[in-house]
């Protein structure tokens, strides 16, 4: 090991794991990730209706007995939770 990799090492911190913005455990595996039901999604929230009214329909169409807070419903269907494979996740 050269001497400034061996100054470095002491020195710099471990690899950091970045924190994820948003709700944690938006989705608790409730909601699918599927490009065909975010568009489906996307057409109950705006025609007419809003987010809550999507939220309802959706989760007794899964059968949800519990839902999630609106806010962790919103943030998994704009394709922002991690459980969107990485090419369909939206920033």
């Amino acid at each position: 090991m050269s001497k400034l990799a061996a100054a470095l090492s002491d020195v710099a911190p471990d690899v950091v794991t970045p924190v994820r913005k948003g709700p944690s455990g938006a989705c608790h595996g409730k909601y699918p990730a599927d490009l065909e039901d975010w568009a489906e999604v996307e057409r109950l929230r705006k025609a007419p209706g809003n987010w809550r009214e999507a939220q309802r329909v959706v989760d007794d169409a899964l059968g949800i007995a519990e839902p999630v807070d609106n806010d962790k419903f919103r943030y998994h269907w704009r394709r922002k939770c991690f459980c969107w494979p990485q090419g369909q996740r939206l920033a």
